[in-house]
Formats: C-alpha cells, sequence, structure tokens
C-alpha cells in the first residue's frame, strides 16, 4: 500500500517551474552591484548603479566609468571585474552591453570573459570576448550571450581589454530573462481524495483475493 499511495500522491502533489517569456531585468531584480577594480584605478560609487538603470542615453550623466590613473591597462591578468548579484535564480536568455559615451569614442570596453554561476558558485557558463569594440568606440549595442542559461544566480564581467588602453565606460549590462518560481502544491478537495482511497481499497481487495486464491 505505501508503493500505491505515493504513486497516487505523487500525481497530484507537484511543485512545477512557471514558463513566461523573458523580460528585462531591472535594478530591482539585483541584490548587489560588486566592483573589484585593479590597482591604480578608480571607480565613483554613484555611478555604480548606472550599470543596470536602464538609461542607455549616450550623454549626460548616465554611464558607469573605471578610470585608469596610476595603474596598468586592462589584461586577462589584470581584469577589472563587474560582478551582478541577483536576488533569486533566474532563467537568463540574452545579456547585452552597451559601452562608450560622450564624444571622444576612446573608452570602449575591447574585450572581457563572461562568466555565469549558480547559487553554490559553480559555473554554468564561461566565456572569452575579444574584439568587441574597434579603435574608435561604438554606441551599438554590443550581445555577449544570447541562447538559454538556468538557474543563475551571479553573471560576472572580467573586463579584460579596452581600446587604446585608456578608462573604460558602460551606459548599461542588459539582461534578458525570467526569475525561478515554484508553484505550491495543488490542494485535492475532499471528494476527490475520498475517490482516491476508494481506490486504493479497489485494489488492496482485489489483491488480496489473487493472493488467497
Amino acid at each position: 500500500m505505501s508503493k500505491v499511495s505515493k504513486i497516487l500522491a505523487g500525481s497530484f502533489l507537484l511543485g512545477l517551474s512557471t514558463v513566461s517569456n523573458a523580460t528585462l531585468l531591472t535594478a530591482a531584480d539585483y541584490s548587489s552591484i560588486d566592483i573589484s577594480q585593479p590597482t591604480g584605478w578608480t571607480i565613483e560609487a554613484f555611478e555604480v548603479p548606472k550599470l543596470v538603470d536602464g538609461d542607455i542615453s549616450t550623454s549626460g550623466n548616465g554611464r558607469f566609468a573605471g578610470r585608469i590613473s596610476s595603474g596598468s591597462p586592462l589584461s586577462a591578468s589584470n581584469p577589472f571585474l563587474i560582478t551582478l548579484n541577483l536576488v533569486d535564480l533566474f532563467d537568463i536568455t540574452n545579456i547585452t552591453l552597451f559601452t562608450e559615451w560622450g564624444n571622444q569614442r576612446t573608452q570602449s570596453v575591447s574585450a572581457l570573459t563572461l562568466v555565469a554561476l549558480d547559487s553554490v558558485g559553480d559555473e554554468l557558463f564561461n566565456n572569452d570576448l575579444t574584439g568587441i569594440s574597434g579603435s574608435t568606440g561604438s554606441f551599438a549595442p554590443i550581445d555577449l550571450f544570447s541562447g538559454s542559461l538556468s538557474g543563475v544566480s551571479t553573471l560576472n564581467f572580467y573586463v579584460t581589454g579596452s581600446n587604446q588602453n585608456s578608462s573604460i565606460e558602460i551606459r548599461e549590462i542588459q539582461v534578458e530573462g525570467n526569475a525561478q518560481t515554484v508553484q505550491s502544491p495543488t490542494e485535492v478537495d475532499a471528494p476527490a481524495y475520498a475517490g482516491i482511497l476508494g481506490m486504493l481499497s479497489l485494489a488492496l481487495l482485489r489483491l488480496r483475493r489473487k493472493q488467497a486464491l
């Protein structure tokens, strides 16, 4: 009876992940943004939220900047790390970078490594991207990822190069996807429960009759 009960119970006590069309994540979908700049590089704390504030304008004050002062140019051994921590596990479909700002066009991200992690820090995705901007920066969006990543908790962007080995300017990091949600178990009403018990009783009665023969 125990085995039969578990099988029947499993047919109506279900927790299912919801599926919906991917949406553009907003600042509310991030629990924090961490920056780890190389020695000799500086940032302004008030600019950090601009990475995900939805503003992709090319002028005004809508960009984040990592400024080289006495430091060395960015490289694989001297990266500028931007970490986006999500409030929940997300299924990610697209990641787009908006780099460059203003009139100089010499402070674009030209190379980076994108790493996606799950809730325990295991890698779900790791990809090196080079040559994503030319010697003269462009305002055009840069597609960093397009596909399907399930259960993402953290996104790491290791910026490893800038055009002309300069400072970097990022107007926005856009991420598309949906949060993973689980439906609560479906409750069974009294008549349905009584019917299931009746089925179990009938099955047991038939089993006993066969054993008695």
